[in-house]
């Protein structure tokens, strides 16, 4: 038996654009798959527009896929009805980038934490206020902070609120949704240390969307990195970080910044150039020719690459360059008669 809390398989998501502007579909998401198993943090990572947030509303099914499978614990939700779907939203739960935009500014902060496990028929009467106040004190807020109200309170305490009222339920799943990108530097810090400590404790599967790839070494056991609606490389975190092999992976992490001044002014930048195409008519080929320092033709505009899995690990990139035996392109020494 598999211990996969999720799996996802060939998942797409196209958003009909309207004639007036030119017809055809935004290929938000254009066929991934991913699983993350029992207890595991499984990072996605990419540039804004690549798609991580739109995964993360079709897995909960906040938006209805174009095509493709969600499993949760096996059983496929994409086809499953309204009523049943309510029944499977107590397993998955999500926390979004906005704390302030996803709270009711009408409702007291006792009342959002409540309003699930009212709907789910956990708790009622003193059990319910009991429940409300165990979950305040599990994301370090103080019971007295259930009588205000949203405006009252700072990023940091809405954004532990939305955890408090997302894990009231004792979900299996948690799409966090770049749960920390809205709030101060300073606030950041904590709100990871704390969704580390919950995560721990509670043991719930975890998927981390975010484009800040420290926060990732950070938290997540699994990283998958997505470019233009597609995971172009997968593997566990400390393998990605120390031996990417995706060309845009490595471009990525050669923008991380590393605290040590002596090693940030040597290292060598790997700066691309333009922006990601547009999802409504995306590159043939491999998606991330137009901007590989190592793309050559015909194969990399012409031939879409398949993945390619790394002999003894479980990490994979799809690039043509890539090889069984762990080699992969060298972005220092590129032939310039051969780029695109």
């Amino acid at each position: 038996m598999s211990d996969a809390v999720l799996e996802v398989k060939q998942l797409k998501k196209y958003f009909p654009v309207p004639r007036s502007a030119g017809g055809g579909n935004v290929r938000a998401v254009d066929g991934i798959d991913l699983t993350i198993e029992k207890g595991e943090v499984v990072g996605l990572v990419g540039e804004s527009g690549s798609g991580k947030s739109t995964v993360g509303k079709c897995i909960v099914r906040l938006l209805k896929p174009t095509d493709g499978t969600i499993l949760l614990h096996g059983q496929d939700i994409t086809k499953v009805s309204r009523r049943n779907l309510r029944v499977d939203r107590r397993s998955m739960q999500m926390v979004f980038q906005d704390p302030y935009a996803t709270l009711n500014p009408r409702m007291s902060i006792s009342d959002i934490v409540a309003e699930p496990l009212r709907m789910h028929r956990l708790a009622r009467g003193p059990s319910l206020t009991n429940k409300v106040e165990m979950m305040l004190d599990k994301v370090g807020l103080s019971k007295d902070i259930q009588y205000r109200f949203p405006h009252e309170l700072s990023g940091g305490q809405r954004q532990r609120v939305g955890l408090a009222r997302s894990l009231s339920v004792d979900p299996t799943l948690l799409i966090a949704d770049e749960p920390v990108s809205a709030l101060d530097v300073s606030v950041q810090a904590s709100v990871l240390n704390l969704l580390m400590d919950l995560q721990r404790d509670m043991g719930f599967s975890c998927l981390f969307i975010t484009h800040n790839l420290a926060t990732v070494e950070l938290l997540c056991n699994r990283v998958a990195v997505m470019y233009l609606g597609r995971i172009v490389e997968e593997a566990p975190t400390e393998q990605l970080f120390e031996v990417p092999k995706h060309p845009y992976t490595q471009s990525l992490l050669s923008a991380v910044a590393i605290p040590d001044p002596v090693l940030q002014r040597t290292r060598q930048r790997i700066v691309l150039q333009g922006d990601i195409p547009s999802p409504i008519n995306p590159p043939t080929g491999c998606s991330f020719h137009t901007r590989c320092p190592v793309a050559v033709f015909p194969i990399c505009s012409a031939q879409e690459p398949l993945k390619t899995e790394i002999e003894g690990t479980s990490h994979w990139a799809s690039c043509h360059f890539v090889k069984p035996d762990g080699s992969a392109p060298d972005l220092k020494a590129i032939p310039v008669e051969t780029k695109i």
